[in-house]
Order: structure tokens, then sequence, then C-alpha cells
């Protein structure tokens, strides 16, 4: 009979991170960043599109503006708070993407310029963006650690589109995206502490945790982001456990028991796994996920239905969980995104 392992209790919390990202994301985003305002709709398409290739979802609203004539004005973002919005301007700034921003109400963009304008007012076009490896983000670590200055998100609110998959809270080294996906944009986040990480778009949010989430049990180390634009949060918690994988446990009693403690939390409703996939990566044991759940949050006459990929990697040092997680009808360019941050998932060691 194989051993039976001994875990921290701090798995979960996780539930109740999940409840607090999905209230989060039921929040209608009311504001922007803008960055310039432009007198010429084809200078205004083209700084998007070079904003764009830094992984920048920059969007464009046309303004009338009294005595000067009309303005295309560059925006990014649809933040449910001010602070939200104004924490990414500051992190724009301080990479060097803009010289200046602020924050002003969310109005809808204006439609993407048809290609034969583009063709009639010739501009320059950036250089393809060559995939390569992210920069690694050694910033400090995030939610019950010390978390990093909010890497807040950008791009409009995401329209609900057909998803693929089926699954059910919100704050890269690794195999390449799926085609569809992102080939640029991504930031490899790092815990400064711990060392686990993995890559995410740049335009996702850090997210805190709350008052009532902060007198939970505590693991070794949590992130947590969300993104608006994609309607998406993410969840990773590392807990540290000497020989966590060790081959006498129990891989399926192990992911039963996480996967339990996920869909315990008030407000969690029909978490299940679709299906899980094992694979043996060195002294590491990685189970794959396809999730889906439901959480009624408060406001909501119904719960929200979510589509989600996870990993769970047992390592020497301990065990790795990250879940990120997706409205079911979020576009498909979102699955894949939630697939390559799982896929690029490293533990300590």
């Amino acid at each position: 009979m194989k051993n039976k392992p001994t875990f921290s209790t701090a798995f979960i919390a996780c539930s109740l991170t999940l409840v607090l990202a999905v209230n989060a994301l039921a929040q209608a985003g009311r504001f922007a960043v803008q960055l310039e305002a432009l007198p010429s709709r084809a200078e205004a398409d083209a700084k998007v599109n070079q904003l764009k290739t830094q992984g920048v979802q920059a969007y464009i609203v046309k303004s009338l503006v009294p005595g000067k004539g009309v303005f295309f004005r560059i925006r990014v973002g649809n933040f449910t708070s001010r602070d939200m919005a104004n924490r990414y301007g500051q992190q724009l700034k301080t990479q060097g993407t803009v010289s200046d921003f602020f924050i002003t109400a969310y109005e809808a963009p204006e439609p993407e310029a048809p290609a034969n304008v583009a063709k009639a007012n010739p501009t320059p076009t950036p250089a393809p963006v060559k995939q390569q490896t992210a920069p690694i983000n050694t910033g400090q670590p995030v939610a019950t650690v010390k978390g990093p200055s909010n890497a807040a998100n950008s791009t409009p609110l995401a329209t609900n589109k057909p998803a693929v998959n089926a699954l059910a809270t919100p704050s890269t080294t690794a195999p390449a995206p799926n085609k569809a996906a992102l080939v640029a944009g991504y930031t490899r986040y790092q815990d400064a502490e711990s060392g686990y990480s993995f890559e995410l778009p740049q335009y996702w949010v850090v997210v805190q945790p709350g008052a009532s989430e902060s007198a939970t049990p505590k693991p070794t180390a949590r992130a947590m982001f969300q993104s608006n634009e994609d309607a998406a949060f993410l969840n990773a918690i590392w807990n540290k456990l000497d020989k966590a994988n060790n081959p006498d446990h129990d891989n399926d009693m192990i992911v039963d028991l996480i996967l339990k403690s996920m869909g315990s939390g008030n407000g969690t409703q029909n978490m299940q796994a679709l299906s899980r996939r094992i694979v043996t990566d060195g002294a590491m044991i990685k189970t794959f996920l396809d999730l889906k759940a439901a959480f009624q949050v408060p406001n909501q006459p119904a719960p929200l239905d979510f589509l989600g990929k996870g990993v769970i990697i047992r390592a020497s040092k301990g065990i790795l969980l990250l879940v990120a997680f997706y409205s079911k009808d979020a576009p498909q360019t979102v699955a894949l995104v939630a697939e390559h941050i799982v896929q690029t998932a490293r533990t300590p060691e």
C-alpha cells in the first residue's frame, strides 16, 4: 500500500482565491489609460501597431475637440478601477514604452482601419518581433509573499465569442506557444524567494489578496494575476514539501485531494477535471488538467461558468499548483494563452 503524503492546508485557500478573482472579473471596466492624441488616423494607426509589437494592446477612440477638430486618442485598457489603470500606466512609463499618460473614462474603441486605408497612407512598419526566450521578471513576489509592483492590465475587455474546450480569481525557457497563440508580448514571472516561475502575457494584472483571505492558511508562496481583456485569471501556489515527487505516493490521490480543496470554497460549484495527462519530466511528475467550474459571486443572479487549464507539478522540493481560468465565452486564443501559461510553469529546481 502506498504511503499517504502529508500536505499543507494552504491548498484549501485556493478555492477562496478563485471566488475573489471571479468577483473582480464580474465588475464592468470603467477606466482607460490614454497615451496620446493625434489629428491623423493614419498616424494613430501606425502608433497603435507599434505598441502592439511591444505587447501593448492599444486601441483608438475618435473624439471631436471644439475649436480644434477631430482627434484620434490612443488608449489602453478597460479597468475596473482608476487605481488599476494608473498602476498599468506607471508600468508602461517605467518600462520606457511611453513618456506620459493620464487616466480617463473608458469608451468603446473605433473599428480598425480597413487595409486599403493603410495602403493609401503608408507608414513605416516595425520590424517583426522574433520569438525568443522572454525576459525574466525577478521583481518581488506577489500575494502572500512580498508582491511585485502591479503589472496592470491593458486593452479592452474581450467580447464574448465561442470557446474551444470545456472549465470553471484573480493580483519564460519553455516550449514555444501554440501557433495560434501570441508569439510576442509574454514575460516570465519568477517568485523572488522560492524561485518557481511561468510565462504570461505582459498585460495581465497582479492581484493582491483581500483582507478575508489573509486569515486563511498561507502557502509557501503564491501569485495571482487577472486580465479583464481576456476575461481570465490565474492562481499559482507553491508548497514546500521535501520529496514531494516520491514515487511511492499515489499521484491520482494527490491530484484528487488538490482538486477537492479547489472546489470546496464558498461560491465554487461543479469543479470538475475534464481530463488529466501525466508526464514524467526527469525527477518531476506533472499532471496537466482541463477543468470546468461555476462560481457564484455577489450581485450575480446566476453562477458564472469558466473553463481552465492547470498543472500540478510534484518536485523534490515541493508541489506547484498553477491554474488559469477563463470565461466559457472567451475567444479561442484565450484558451491557447492559458495552455501556454501552464506549459511554461517551472518549479524552483
